[in-house]
């Protein structure tokens, strides 16, 4: 391991754990060098460290916060959107997997749930990922389940009455 590359991540308060998974060499490895050249690492006392590292899945840059419990491999967007994409998939399964009108079911990112009485609806569907389940699967139950072109053809239908 290069000397340089040891000093900058130990500059930035990185414990050799740390340092480790950024490295992608072993703790054993990393005390190893950082023995060699004589470098120890300060103890953090719980302050905040962060670095700016690249999304394995995405590719962007984001800050890595360890005291706010980020992932080393994966930014927060994409985190977030693997959860909802699952809750997604979780209540397309439960409303039961296909359009109520035309029986699409091919591409689940095309299917929409319609509030049959929109004045009954508590919240969106589409901005429940931090809810619970139950809470959820309550709001699904005032639901019915349409591909996109069934869904425009409903609201269609609903403002040419209301016109």
């Amino acid at each position: 391991m290069k000397k340089e590359v040891l000093l900058e991540l130990v500059n930035k308060k990185l414990s050799t754990r740390e340092i480790s998974k950024i490295t992608g060499k072993s703790q054993t490895t990393v005390r190893y060098w950082l023995a060699k050249y004589c470098i120890k690492t300060k103890p953090s006392h719980g302050l905040s460290t962060t670095l700016t590292l690249k999304c394995k899945v995405c590719g962007r840059s984001y800050v890595y916060d360890k005291q706010k419990g980020h992932l080393y491999s994966t930014c927060n967007s994409c985190v977030v959107n693997k959860r909802r994409f699952k809750l997604k998939e979780k209540s397309v399964e439960y409303k039961g997997g296909s359009c109520i009108r035309c029986g699409y079911h091919r591409n689940v990112r095309a299917l929409e749930f319609h509030h049959r009485d929109a004045t009954g609806k508590d919240f969106s569907i589409s901005g429940a990922h931090s809810r619970k389940w139950e809470s959820i699967q309550n709001e699904l139950d005032k639901c019915d389940m349409l591909c996109a072109n069934c869904h425009r053809e409903v609201h269609a239908e609903i403002d040419d009455k209301d016109s």
